[in-house]
């Protein structure tokens, strides 16, 4: 099982920073970031099509939730064509574990052990040392974008555990849900994506179709990983090789990472895994028959939607 989760996370972080990228290359150029999500989900919807028993077009809460991952990739790509650092992009992003965690003690009464409260503490000094840095040299509005993203994906994280989660019975069947009510909103961005940048046309560039076969591989890569480990593992797997991704591409990328984001970096990651690891402890055995197919879809199809970001 170890060199099962060791070869997975190798895989998932050379894909996951292969995507990133032909992802800056693409849209150095081509301003159409939201025409690959469409795509993607369009092909995603034939495979859920495929497996799923029972087809479920339309959800209210669903649909409140796309909305909102959708948001937060806008301001993700954003970010991108304002050439932020994905390192930078990632310390400022983790803000959404800060407000998911705010709205889940309003509105659900949640409880949280105390090294998660300190994982928290840690998330926020990496974002303020990031911030501190920032503002110290030129602030940008990529600051802005890349709060927002972490903003709208924690809006569509806390709806989904308080309205969705425990509804769930199929895997399948959410995943075709949530991708055909991403469609009309991912359609309608790209098409104000291609108006207002007036780049040149997606189709014709090959990175294009590398970057959609690459993302609907890693939908069915996680997929495969939620039916044959854990929630603790799949969680543990998901955020440190989404954190490490980010570094990797770039220093391939050859994007310079001034000390204060790494420093900033280093506190957003250890703060993270406390979050999530003693989260996963102290729910995991309450949670452990619920999980076997509920969250294994919903863990899947929110890391896709909020990993466009």
């Amino acid at each position: 099982m170890y060199l099962f989760l060791l070869s997975y996370s190798l895989f998932d972080i050379l894909l996951t920073s292969s995507t990133i990228i032909i992802s800056r290359l693409f849209l150095k150029d081509t301003k159409s970031g939201m025409l690959i999500y469409f795509f993607t989900n369009c092909i995603n919807l034939l495979l859920a099509l495929f497996r799923t028993d029972k087809v479920v077009y339309l959800n209210r809460y669903i649909l409140l939730i796309t909305c909102g991952f959708t948001t937060s990739t806008i301001f993700y790509f954003l970010s991108i064509y304002m050439k932020m650092s994905s390192v930078s992009f990632n310390n400022y992003y983790s803000c959404k574990i800060i407000i998911v965690s705010v709205l889940s003690i309003s509105l659900m009464r949640t409880k949280y052990h105390k090294m998660q409260w300190i994982g928290k503490s840690l998330i926020s000094l990496g974002i303020m040392t990031q911030f501190y840095y920032d503002k110290q040299t030129t602030f940008s509005w990529s600051i802005f974008t890349a709060l927002s993203s972490g903003f709208f994906n924690a809006l569509s994280t806390v709806l989904f555990e308080h309205k969705v989660r425990d509804n769930l019975s199929s895997m399948w069947e959410y995943l075709f849900t949530v991708n055909f009510c991403y469609i009309p909103f991912n359609l309608i961005s790209a098409i104000v994506e291609r108006s207002y940048y007036k780049s040149t046309n997606a189709l014709l560039v090959s990175y294009f179709y590398i970057l959609i076969f690459f993302n609907v591989l890693s939908t069915q890569a996680s997929v495969y990983l939620s039916m044959n480990v854990d929630s603790f593992e799949r969680t543990i797997i998901s955020v440190v090789c989404n954190i490490i991704s980010s570094l990797v591409s770039d220093i391939i990328m050859k994007i310079e990472v001034k000390t204060e984001s790494l420093i900033g970096f280093g506190l957003v990651f250890i703060g993270t895994l406390l979050y999530v690891g003693f989260k996963e402890k102290t729910n995991g055995s309450n949670n452990k028959l619920k999980d076997q197919a509920p969250n294994q879809a919903t863990n899947q199809a929110i890391n896709q939607a909020s990993n466009q970001a």
